[in-house]
């Protein structure tokens, strides 16, 4: 996946710093729905890092029904066991920085949030020193392997004049619009592959309706605001290794085809491995990008990873999809013995499961109910008999078939030059 800096980022995901989930009451009777979650985070490992936005203020008269984090939380459908509040009431980014420390193992998968400036904007620490916690801050959690987590920025709320008098030297709304900004110059910093991303919860912040008594801390209808806006960050992330933890296996094969054009193989991964090829054509890169790079005389050919295991999930990214046909294969046992999900053309009905037995295509149930677009990431999941797909997130289809069910082997399907994959994972 390319970045600004013309390097691509090893992997994937996400590293979101996941504050925290409101689903709130309004003042009415309706109750405020927080954006619908990402399903391709579902199951995922969620943890919260910040300031008492996440906490009951017992005694500030700032005590909402429920808090960001655990709203976060159920909208997204993360993993309850795997969830942690690591919140400080009063806390500065440095200490937010020290608790991530001791709390967060470098190089876990997940989601992570960050809402924690305004404190530092309370007590006027250098934007200088304020950034570089930050940094530390996203650094820690990102670790120093090809597959961080994602992690949300959040972008922090004004106070009223009531709330900023909690502070010796009141700040201002002028001073949460600049902090806010360093945190933006920050996140742009890292690779533009969504596993550092901003939720702007400054934007439609309403401190007539949004903030408690106390003039500072959000109520129920605050929380649900924040919820919001970190639910709709994450609402562009990928499935990617790192990211989901569906099947929390680490991935036998990541590949972000991130390596100089070549048209005699794709080379090794990032796990140091190479795929074998059925067909007899070559695969290549271009543009650090999975193709097919010669015609051959055979129509379908393909490029696989053997998993060792009968379960198998496979995702990549169709950055370019072509009118003959391609897609994830899996449970190959040779040329002519294999799963494939062929994606061609254009439209609702683009994309559709086949089963290749001794050489003949038979379609497993209908077309997919969504159409796979440039760009689009598909992903397949088989465990014994049963095969579910995803397109961007959502699954779309799913069936019943056990047709050789103990072949261990998974990867890419093309039947023409012009298809391009990225992206690709196989666990």
């Amino acid at each position: 996946m390319r970045t600004t800096r013309g390097h691509r980022s090893a992997a994937v995901l996400v590293t979101a710093v996941v504050l925290a989930l409101v689903g709130a009451l309004l003042p009415s009777s309706a109750q405020a729905a927080p954006t619908t979650g990402n399903d391709v985070l579902r199951g995922v490992r969620c943890a919260a890092y910040g300031h008492s936005f996440r906490q009951v203020q017992p005694g500030s008269d700032s005590v909402p029904s429920r808090m960001y984090p655990s709203m976060v939380r159920d909208s997204l459908g993360a993993d309850p066991e795997l969830w942690s509040n690591e919140t400080i009431s009063g806390a500065s980014t440095a200490q937010i920085l020290a608790r991530a420390r001791s709390t967060w193992n470098r190089g876990d998968y997940g989601v992570v949030s960050y809402l924690g400036n305004q404190n530092d904007v309370g007590r006027h620490v250098p934007e200088a020193t304020f950034t570089a916690k930050v940094r530390a801050f996203i650094d820690w959690v990102r670790g120093t392997g090809p597959f961080p987590p994602t992690i949300v920025v959040v972008l922090d709320t004004p106070s009223t004049s009531k709330g900023y008098a909690w502070y010796p030297s009141p700040p201002t709304d002028a001073d949460v619009v600049r902090y806010n900004r360093s945190l933006r110059s920050v996140v742009s910093e890292y690779p533009k592959d969504r596993s550092v991303v901003v939720a702007d919860a400054f934007t439609g912040w309403d401190k007539a309706t949004m903030i408690g008594p106390d003039g500072q801390h959000p109520n129920d209808v605050g929380q649900a605001h924040i919820t919001d806006a970190i639910t709709s960050a994450l609402s562009v992330v990928r499935p990617r290794e790192g990211q989901n933890v569906l099947t929390p296996a680490p991935s036998v094969s990541y590949d972000s085809f991130n390596r100089p054009d070549m048209i005699t193989g794709l080379g090794k991964d990032l796990h140091g491995r190479s795929s074998s090829t059925v067909g007899g054509v070559k695969y290549g890169i271009s543009g650090g990008r999975a193709y097919r790079a010669s015609s051959g005389s055979v129509r379908e050919s393909a490029a696989t990873v053997d998993t060792k295991k009968r379960a198998v999930d496979i995702s990549l990214t169709m950055t370019t999809i072509s009118s003959k046909g391609a897609g994830p294969v899996w449970r190959l046992s040779s040329a002519k013995d294999y799963f494939v999900l062929d994606v061609h053309g254009s439209g609702t009905g683009n994309a559709k499961v086949y089963k290749r037995v001794n050489g003949r295509f038979v379609q497993i149930g209908k077309a997919l109910s969504r159409e796979v677009k440039p760009g689009s990431t598909v992903r397949v999941r088989a465990d014994g008999a049963k095969i579910k797909t995803y397109v961007d997130g959502p699954a779309v289809y799913s069936s019943v078939d056990s047709f050789n069910g103990s072949a261990t082997r998974g990867g890419i399907w093309i039947t023409d030059t012009r298809a391009r994959f990225d992206d690709l994972v196989v666990r």
